[in-house]
């Protein structure tokens, strides 16, 4: 029995030692003597994971054009054409961040939007204003051809190319760096001088104001100006000769600085009132919108006036002396209408508006120069 257990001990020992050189013979060996295979193989796995988020793809970089206040240099045509800007700082364009851009053209200011794609750039002009800019000026010329631009090229960080669609053309643009501020209303610039009212204008009362004065110092508070004789003593007949005129060079100025005092009696009829365009008649026929509710002008009684042409809306001021009407559209949108709108022609014939006539519900508006007559109907 002794010898049983001693041999079963001897075979089990021996199968552990042949177990044990089974196993060297399998697992490799590095040259250090230690297991490689796991190493080799985990290195890998790691960096794959960690180079994964390099090849997302690089959102747009803001555009450099953002933030500076560009000023117009000219404009070349492929045709040959050029135009050539003399006062730089009365044409500028400015880019904000928001999306949105400020314009000066000359002596009109504005405001609209631009959307950059790659080099792809539009711009739309969304409002205006309409002041009378001096002859010569090229505020027409700026606002329309940045609505015509389709690429920007900017060659420096200081010069801006503004490329037109169907390559027709180009704007060029330059810059001193960033705006401080953003662009204030401009100031009424000295070229826009003629125009004010004439020069003659202020000299009149000037000299009539002084015999005026001259008048209140030697005229009597009792006195009463019978008539204006031409001849006699000039310590009373000089001063009541001035006196009256210069009620009227007074009242004549006031009319040509300010809006006048329109008077309940004179503007009753015509103010508060919501006026639909119906048509306008001249030598040359009848214009006729094809929607009349589109096309309507209010006058307030603080001598503003509000005005929708179609798909755009301004406001402006008006002067009323008895039957004469003069009408001023300072500010305008300038969305697109759709073809065949009548929105320029209405805001034109506005402007140009010389008498008006009021009879129940109808406003006649006679045209300068005996142009036509604008029909309106109250609504």
């Amino acid at each position: 029995m002794e010898k049983l257990g001693l041999s079963r001990w001897i075979i089990i020992g021996g199968g552990v030692v042949i177990l044990i050189l089974l196993a060297a013979l399998v697992i490799p060996r590095g040259s250090s003597g230690t297991p490689t295979a796991i190493p080799n193989t985990a290195a890998p796995t790691k960096r794959a994971t960690k180079s994964a988020p390099t090849n997302v793809p690089a959102t747009a970089i803001e555009s450099e054009i953002v933030g500076k206040l560009w000023q117009w240099q000219g404009t070349r045509y492929n045709d040959g054409r050029a135009i050539y800007v003399d006062n730089l700082s009365n044409y500028t364009l400015q880019f904000l961040a928001d999306g949105t851009l400020n314009v000066r053209a000359d002596c009109n200011t504005g405001s609209g939007t631009y959307q950059i794609k790659n080099n792809s750039l539009t711009i739309r002009i969304n409002a205006m204003t309409l002041a009378a800019c001096p002859p010569g000026s090229l505020a027409d010329e700026f606002v329309n051809e940045l609505g015509q631009v389709a690429q920007y090229l900017l060659t420096d960080p200081l010069n801006l190319v503004l490329n037109f669609q169907a390559d027709s053309g180009s704007m060029k643009f330059a810059t001193g760096g960033a705006a401080l501020v953003t662009p204030a209303p401009p100031a009424l610039p000295t070229n826009a001088l003629p125009v004010t009212p004439t020069p003659n204008a202020p000299q009149a009362p000037t000299e009539k104001a002084t015999q005026a004065a001259t008048a209140e110092a030697t005229i009597a508070p009792t006195q009463t100006p019978p008539e204006a004789p031409t001849q006699g003593p000039t310590a009373q007949s000089t001063p009541q000769s001035t006196a009256q005129p210069t009620i009227t060079a007074t009242q004549e100025l006031q009319s040509t600085e300010t809006p006048p005092a329109t008077g309940e009696s004179n503007t009753a009829d015509l103010v508060d009132r919501n006026w639909l365009w119906i048509n306008t008649t001249s030598n040359n026929g009848t214009t006729a919108p094809s929607n009349s509710g589109s096309y309507s002008i209010q006058f307030a009684k603080n001598g503003t006036v509000a005005v929708q042409a179609d798909c755009n809306n301004g406001t402006g001021s008006y002067t009323v002396q008895g039957s004469s009407l003069s009408i001023q559209i300072t500010t305008m949108t300038q969305a697109q209408c759709p073809e065949g709108s009548a929105g320029q022609t209405f805001v034109e014939e506005l402007s140009r508006a010389s008498k008006y006539q009021v009879a129940a519900s109808e406003l006649k508006i006679q045209l300068k120069s005996n142009a036509g007559t604008m029909h309106f109907a109250s609504r």
